[in-house]
């Protein structure tokens, strides 16, 4: 660990009042810094893209319980009904894919 990295360390222990801090890691890099032991603690999203909605989930990896839910109108429907002219869609249109995805992007 880098000086830099144990500067932000104490830092981070002054503000939060505590010695405990969670570091969490992808790879090789720290991405963040929390507050107590958040060891014990895995959550995971999910996304299902249907055809007339987006559902998206907060779920507690270890229990397997959803946290929350939410659902939001599939912004993708004007470039078809279903799934099958959609794709047509992105075939017919040099950039089709793209403004699909920027559909989804945006709810």
């Amino acid at each position: 660990m880098d000086i830099e990295t144990l500067k932000a360390l104490s830092k981070v222990s002054r503000e939060y009042g505590t010695s405990e801090i969670t570091i969490v890691t992808s790879g090789d890099r720290i991405i963040a810094l929390e507050e107590g032991n958040t060891a014990n603690i895995l959550y995971g999203i999910a996304f299902d893209i249907r055809t007339t909605s987006v559902v998206g989930s907060l779920i507690d990896l270890k229990t397997g319980e959803y946290i929350a839910v939410v659902s939001k109108e599939n912004q993708q429907k004007e470039f078809g009904a279903d799934v099958i002219s959609r794709i047509s869609y992105t075939l017919e249109n040099k950039h089709g894919l793209s403004l699909l995805q920027e559909k989804l992007l945006i709810l």
